[in-house]
């Protein structure tokens, strides 16, 4: 799994980029050299449910799920300097949008003015703009092809192009156009970006932070583009990222009026962006979080794990979080017929319990 962060100068995206990743990252670069390299990170994915199932099992290990991020090239106002930027977005699975909502007059703007609907805005155009240029470039060839030999796949391609050119010029993204399964296949051949799902992260001052104005506002510009919209104050999460002690971090969220860390709510966003869920392993020697498409049955799940689960399953030994911690144990789950031997065709859930069976 692996998230862009973009934005344009002086949003905080670096900052945003080294939270996540506790500044652990590594440089790359395209096969062009005069490419603007690219850093790469991997992050903890925040879940509360791990630590509390840790607590029960006190295993020898806790392993959490694990999100990549890629810090891409800031973004510009000038469509030509993007396109590095949008060529980057176009191989990760969703992006990550930051966008500056503070006031501080030591740190310049682009256009002088902090306006987040504005560069929201902007950076949508320029997505649709990149998206409208391949399509109607595919268009031409499309056309040149079917002039030269009849192909009926090429012809039924161009067919979805023209919908889609029409599309995007309604100004909507490709993310909320209903395709069919086979559309889907062909489009995903193409860098299209606006058929990632996207998170707006707001970056605010931190007196901003106990009020809703700014995410309700962006939110209300874009509720119609299937697009999750947060709001950080990074300068608060530098700070609380260098508090090691847990009670001493607490009060500090008491006095802001704040109930958990921002980048918490970023990596549960973050899997809601990548369509994705946890399920869990749990056992003496480790208790750990692995992370699946929200459609994966039960041999997919197990082939997180490993090749050979998915290839000779049988069936997996199944409870779910909220029955463990509402009953106490895995004794009483059993006693209240809540665990239960699910087949192939199960579709795993969000906080499952599973326990593989296979033979191969």
């Amino acid at each position: 799994m692996e998230i862009g962060i973009i934005g344009l100068p002086q949003t905080g995206k670096k900052t945003l980029f080294n939270l996540l990743t506790h500044g652990t990252s590594a440089a790359t670069q395209g096969p062009d050299r005069s490419a603007k390299k690219a850093n790469i990170g991997l992050s903890k994915v925040h879940d509360d449910r791990l630590n509390q199932l840790a607590t029960k099992y006190n295993p020898k290990a806790v392993t959490p799920a694990i999100i990549q991020y890629l810090l891409l090239p800031k973004l510009s106002k000038n469509s030509e300097e993007n396109r590095e930027t949008f060529t980057a977005i176009s191989t990760v699975d969703a992006i990550c949008h930051v966008v500056r909502a503070f006031d501080n007059e030591a740190v310049f703007h682009l256009d002088g003015t902090v306006d987040p609907l504005r560069d929201v805005e902007y950076v949508h155009a320029e997505l649709l703009l990149a998206d409208l240029i391949f399509c109607e470039t595919r268009i031409e060839r499309l056309n040149k092809d079917i002039k030269r030999k009849h192909d009926l796949t090429k012809e039924k391609e161009l067919a979805l192009m023209k919908r889609i050119e029409e599309h995007l010029n309604g100004e909507k993204p490709l993310r909320v156009m209903p395709l069919n399964d086979e559309e889907k296949k062909i489009l995903n051949a193409y860098p299209f970006l606006t058929r990632k799902n996207m998170i707006i992260a707001l970056n605010v001052n931190e007196n901003d932070l106990t009020s809703d104005e700014f995410r309700q506002r962006v939110e209300a510009s874009c509720v119609t583009d299937g697009i999750h919209c947060m709001q950080v104050s990074l300068k608060i999460e530098e700070e609380l990222a260098e508090i090691e002690d847990t009670a001493e971090r607490e009060t500090f969220f008491d006095e802001l009026g704040i109930n958990r860390s921002a980048l918490e709510k970023i990596t549960q966003l973050s899997y809601a962006a990548l369509n994705r869920i946890s399920f869990f392993t749990v056992g003496e020697d480790e208790v750990r979080a692995w992370t699946v498409h929200h459609r994966a049955c039960a041999p997919q799940a197990g082939g997180a794990i490993h090749s050979d689960i998915e290839r000779g399953f049988i069936r997996a030994e199944h409870m779910h979080f909220a029955d463990l911690v509402s009953l106490g144990t895995e004794q009483k789950v059993k006693e209240a017929g809540k665990l239960s031997l699910k087949g192939k065709d199960y579709q795993v859930q969000d906080g499952d319990i599973l326990h593989f069976l296979f033979n191969v």
